[in-house]
């Protein structure tokens, strides 16, 4: 239901522990639902309530500071965990980086620089806007396995992408084709450039341009 997407837009701002955080998103469920039916549409209640942004900054001004400190304590381990796990994790789905042999993309019999570019471009739009249902579609079979949705949610939450987030430019990229493993992969990795962050995307296409393997960081 849309409320609930409004009710995780504020509690994933949200600087404190998780037992605080679904109290919170209990208090806000039964303020809303109580809301509609007094004949409230949720237009409204967002109105009246305001955005997001500004009721998580509102709670957040209301938390201890050692409530913050141990959130962000907790954030740092926990990124550092989650991007060491999820890369491990392509790593075993087949992002081949062993002794690879490496072909210039001008060179490349399999891959053309556009293309990679342009569904490299339509991968990252469709991690920012969570419809991993299409994202799964572009994939290969072993990477379609591992591409849930509460791990690439967790990554975007670690690396402090919100639901709002959209890149805003691209900056350098490097284009390639490699062999390994009797395979052709192309692969593209390229920095973009957030409101409040910046993310290096690593990201390989097979010959079907099918996705093959991903690593944010």
């Amino acid at each position: 239901m849309e409320y609930k997407k409004y009710i995780q837009q504020i509690t994933k701002r949200l600087e404190c522990s998780k037992e605080k955080r679904l109290e919170i998103t209990k208090d806000l469920t039964m303020d809303i639902l109580a809301a509609e039916e007094n004949g409230e549409t949720l237009e409204d209640i967002k109105k009246r309530m305001g955005s997001a942004i500004d009721i998580a900054a509102e709670f957040n001004s209301n938390f201890s500071e050692e409530e913050r400190k141990k959130y962000k304590k907790r954030r740092k381990r926990k990124k550092i965990l989650s991007i060491l796990s999820v890369l491990a994790v392509f790593l075993f789905v087949g992002f081949y980086w062993v002794i690879p042999e490496s072909i210039p993309i001008e060179k490349s019999k399999n891959f053309k620089e556009e293309e990679i570019v342009k569904q490299a471009e339509n991968t990252i739009d469709l991690i920012e806007s969570g419809n991993y249902t299409k994202l799964q579609e572009n994939a290969d079979q072993k990477v379609k396995k591992v591409l849930k949705a509460e791990i690439i949610d967790q990554v975007k939450s670690d690396l402090g992408l919100t639901v709002d987030s959209k890149v805003q430019s691209f900056g350098n990229r490097y284009v390639a084709e490699v062999r390994q493993m009797g395979k052709n992969y192309g692969v593209i990795q390229l920095n973009a450039s957030y409101e409040n962050t910046s993310i290096t995307y690593t990201i390989l296409f097979d010959k079907d341009m099918k996705l093959a393997g991903l690593y944010l960081k």
